[in-house]
């Protein structure tokens, strides 16, 4: 067995899968990837699946930057058998190439990159003409390593054309060619694409991986606080960092706040919470209040079918669900949401509505339609 490597974490972006080195609780999808590495049979493509936010992207680059590097220190196929993904500091400089496009056997598909037939950004989806790119890139040979791999990031971006043109490279795989699709929603994916693919299944990180995670990146949290933003993000780092960053467990206390009287809805909260996430610098804060607000009513809408009770994001949850069932019934918290959900998205495109003037119209209509019978 080869040594185990202190891996190189360069930290200089720990949010950015193409920089980041350091993935903690997915052991087992490694072990995996690696029995079928170690095995001399590596499968040509690779179905990265679970959550969001929960690092498939980062394991992408790992297993990318593993085959590039040839195996990392024990040589892969030719040497001792790796026990990890994690690289030698020797390797520094390829992960630099990597991140910024400048390794010649890697190949990344993802939206905003340049459509080569009308050189235009392409923001929406991955064309077409961008996915052709890989059928030409996996057939030439390796020039600086003994394979080529290509990540698409994520797959359910693909439209459809762009799916079918990557389905034919995947039904006839050239030797010595990798593929590792980046998946949140697979089941949405060509039946085809999964058939063709090996899946890589990552799954919610534990509460105290997560919990030491959250501690590591942010020292100012209280313990209470990362575990309470554990159970709000359900195990994904990348929702339980954005919650860190923008403030979600205090947007959390003001939600449990206004629906603790949801018929009547306290109005000087309203505004103050439209003042705060209507600030200029506040757009990433209402979008992350927004989808914890969707996120939380499908969470009372399940209570309520079920008669259980989920494990408690803070202590006054409880007591909030409870007034929330007796006030409204099942379909009527269904129409709500729906509600809401249309209200709040019309601070985007065509609409372009105030953000505070749509937070204090969404929860007046919420007081509204619970009074109504």
């Amino acid at each position: 067995m080869a040594a185990k490597k202190e891996p190189v974490d360069l930290d200089l972006a720990p949010n950015d899968p193409k920089l980041r080195t350091i993935l903690k609780g997915h052991a087992e999808a490694e072990a995996n990837f690696l029995d079928s590495w170690n095995s001399g049979r590596l499968h040509h493509a690779w179905l990265i699946t679970g959550p969001k936010g929960i690092g498939k992207a980062t394991m992408a680059y790992r297993i990318a930057r593993f085959i590039l590097s040839g195996g990392g220190a024990g040589g892969g196929l030719f040497g001792d058998a790796p026990e990890n993904l994690d690289l030698g500091p020797e390797q520094e400089n390829l992960i630099h190439r990597m991140a910024s496009g400048g390794h010649s056997d890697f190949l990344v598909l993802e939206k905003g990159m340049v459509n080569p037939k009308n050189n235009r950004v392409a923001e929406n989806d991955i064309p077409v003409d961008i996915a052709r790119t890989a059928a030409g890139f996996v057939r030439l040979t390796p020039a600086e390593s003994d394979w080529r791999v290509v990540i698409v990031d994520a797959a359910d971006d693909l439209n459809r054309n762009a799916a079918n043109a990557l389905l034919k490279v995947l039904e006839e795989p050239p030797a010595r060619a990798v593929f590792l699709l980046v998946s949140h929603a697979p089941g949405r994916l060509l039946p085809t694409i999964r058939s063709r693919c090996r899946r890589l299944e990552l799954k919610p990180l534990q509460a105290d991986n997560l919990n030491n995670l959250l501690l590591e990146r942010h020292p100012e949290l209280e313990p209470a606080e990362a575990e309470a933003l554990a159970r709000l993000s359900e195990g994904s780092v990348g929702k339980a960092m954005m919650l860190a960053e923008q403030g979600g467990l205090d947007l959390f206390r003001i939600l449990m706040s206004l629906f603790s009287r949801p018929k009547d809805l306290p109005l000087a909260k309203i505004h103050a919470l439209g003042d705060q996430l209507g600030r200029k610098d506040a757009k990433t804060a209402y979008q992350v209040f927004r989808d914890m607000l969707q996120w939380w009513l499908n969470r009372l809408i399940r209570s309520a079918a079920t008669g259980q009770m989920p494990p408690m994001v803070v202590a006054e949850e409880e007591q909030v669900l409870a007034a929330c069932m007796q006030t409204g019934s099942v379909a009527r918290w269904m129409e709500i949401k729906d509600s809401l959900a249309s209200l709040l998205a019309k601070t985007e495109a065509p609409a372009n509505l105030d953000r505070k003037q749509v937070i204090v119209s969404a929860f007046l209509t919420l007081e509204t339609m619970l009074q109504q019978r």
